[in-house]
Order: structure tokens, then sequence, then C-alpha cells
């Protein structure tokens, strides 16, 4: 008898079984990293832009401030030069992230879905 239960349950379709959360998706089993690393990267950019933003308004504000000092408008200045330096670092590693993935053919920076996702 208990072999004839299971049979008939064996026999029986369970349709298209998925697991919990993102993680059950068979069909797409690297969905999970790939939506990991771009959303990585997309905090990163976007933390990187507004680093950026913070030193050019305090550059900014030290140029206004330096009242004819040399030293504090040196200062002003290569904070300056360094905010935009760290920028153009930052999207040379964008560019170059995405050419590794285009290469490997994954779509890790699919950033305009994590900017979707950023819903206050």
């Amino acid at each position: 008898m208990n072999f004839a239960i299971t049979t008939m349950l064996a026999d029986e379709s369970l349709g298209n079984i998925r697991g919990f959360g993102p993680l059950g998706d068979p069909q797409d089993p690297g969905g999970l990293l790939e939506g990991l690393i771009s959303s990585i990267i997309g905090l990163m950019v976007v933390g990187a832009i507004l680093w950026f933003i913070v030193q050019v308004i305090i550059a900014g504000y030290n140029f206004m401030t330096a009242g004819g000092d040399s030293k504090a408008f040196g200062e002003a200045r290569s904070r300056l030069v360094n905010a935009v330096i760290g920028l153009i670092v930052a999207f040379m590693a964008l560019v170059f992230v995405s050419v590794i993935g285009n290469l490997l053919g994954v779509d890790v920076l699919n950033i305009g879905d994590f900017i979707e996702k950023l819903s206050i």
C-alpha cells in the first residue's frame, strides 16, 4: 500500500517549482550574483558622485575664504584636483568592469534597474 501511494505521488506534476526568494529561479542561476554585483557597483558609483559633489563644495568654500592666502588657496586647489581625479578613477573603473562584463557575457552594470529600485 505504501508503495502505491508513493507511485501515485511521483506521477503527479508539480508545475513550475521555485525556491524561496531570488535563489530559487532555476532558469537564471547567475541572476542573483549578477544583480548583487550590479547593485554594489551602482551604489559605489553613486557614492563616488556624491563624494565628488561634497568635495567640490568644500573646495569652493575654501577658495572663497582663502582671502589671498596662497597656502589656503593651494589646499583648496589640491582638494578640487583630487576630487576630479577620484571621479575620473571611479568612471574608469566603471568602464573597465563594463568591458570585462561584456567580454564574459554578463550584464553586471544594469545601473538603470538599480536606480529604479532606489525609491524613497
